[in-house]
């Protein structure tokens, strides 16, 4: 029975994997590559910052994504049918377990770590009594404090049944430094929260690069002693590593922290805006949509922290990304999930983002339903390329 609900689990054993990471970080590429590199199956709980999901649909191109299932006795000899392989070598199970790894069960009921409410407990055990899967990753948003995730989830784990991994945190290296001074309190705490510490888009580093990366986040935290920081990328890494990272325990009791400070997540959700709009794009203009990419890049319609979405084009379906004032354009899996995306940053222009996106077809706004105002429930916010900015 776990401590925290007083729930029952029945015969579930789940490896709980937190990974967590400023916006833009590259969170939901690593779980894409783990997912490609894992042969078991796993669940994934993600929680986004914004009022639409983007990352759901990229990781289940096929829009399996559903509601939470009803809690569930599973039978033991039909878990044990179902996991008939276990013992085969990983990259041989990859293949026939892919579609089972990317099941997206989102949580939009605000960051977890800011309400922390037994919605989120009550998720992990209904994932482990109802899916039963071999791994449940668990990704925050990019503003969540991984800190007081662990405290929740020191809670929640019981004995051998709900087992707690050593926590991934990701930082990208191109911005690291800014990111140290723009949002110095939530860098601290992803660094003295971290079993592992991966820095996202060091392909051409080399060791001396690594070594002076790690040398500009240490004074910044006190990293903990059993930190692992691989000097490679995670896309050279061999099956032995992948292992090594689903093996890696998270000790029970094991200090975390909340880097008690001045700033919360709370303060970030307020401080950031965001914007969301659906993307109805049957024949996009790809270079119309590398100019809109640009101009968010220029700050043009404010000062993008981060924006990402995918959406449908002459070209085939495509996903973009921006941030740290560079963007990226690349060919998506197909998804039968409407086109989307989400601007995130300081002093936005809705009107003009909006504008701009529509010149790629028809767009609709996505609004937060904690931050409407009469003026946007009587409103119409539909736009065919005729809104003015």
């Amino acid at each position: 029975m776990s401590r925290r609900t007083g729930a029952v689990l029945y015969n579930c054993v789940m490896d709980i994997l937190l990974i967590s990471g400023f916006l833009g970080a590259g969170k939901t590429t690593f779980i894409r590559a783990l997912s490609r590199a894992c042969g078991r199956e796993f669940v994934i709980l993600e929680n986004e910052y914004g009022p639409l999901s983007v990352d759901g649909p990229r990781l289940d191109p096929d829009n399996r994504s559903a509601d939470p299932p009803e809690p569930a006795v599973p039978d033991p000899a039909a878990v044990q049918a179902s996991n008939p392989t276990r013992s085969a070598p990983l990259r041989e199970r990859a293949q026939s377990a892919l579609p089972q790894a990317r099941r997206i069960w989102e949580l939009t009921e605000g960051c977890i770590c800011c309400s922390m409410s037994l919605s989120f407990a009550h998720s992990v055990l209904t994932i482990a009594n109802a899916l039963n899967p071999d791994y449940l990753v668990v990704e925050p948003s990019g503003v969540a404090y991984p800190g007081r995730i662990l405290e929740e989830l020191q809670k929640i784990c019981y004995g051998d049944q709900i087992r707690l991994l050593a926590p991934v945190s990701i930082v990208d290296a191109r911005s690291a430094d800014r990111q140290l001074a723009d949002y110095p309190e939530l860098t601290r705490n992803l660094l003295v929260s971290c079993g592992w510490l991966l820095l996202s888009h060091s392909e051409a580093f080399s060791e001396a690069d690594f070594d002076r990366c790690i040398n500009l986040l240490r004074p910044e935290g006190n990293l903990p002693a059993a930190m692992h920081f691989p000097r490679q990328h995670y896309s050279r890494w061999s099956e032995a590593a992948w292992l090594n990272l689903l093996r890696t325990r998270w000790i029970a009791g094991q200090p975390v922290s909340a880097a008690g400070s001045a700033q919360t997540e709370s303060d970030l959700t307020s401080e950031l805006e965001n914007l969301g709009v659906y993307l109805d794009t049957p024949a996009a203009d790809p270079a119309r949509l590398t100019l809109l990419l640009s101009s968010l890049c220029e700050g043009r319609f404010g000062a993008i922290v981060r924006a990402k979405g995918f959406c449908r084009s002459l070209a085939g379906p495509l996903a973009f990304d921006v941030t740290n004032q560079r963007f990226e354009v690349k060919a998506s899996e197909k998804t039968t999930a409407r086109g989307r995306a989400v601007v995130i940053g300081h002093g936005l222009d809705p009107a003009g983002i909006i504008t701009a996106f529509s010149h790629l077809g028809k767009v609709e706004r996505c609004l937060d339903p904690d931050k409407l105002t009469p003026e946007d429930i009587d409103g119409n916010h539909e736009c065919d390329g005729k809104l003015n900015s």
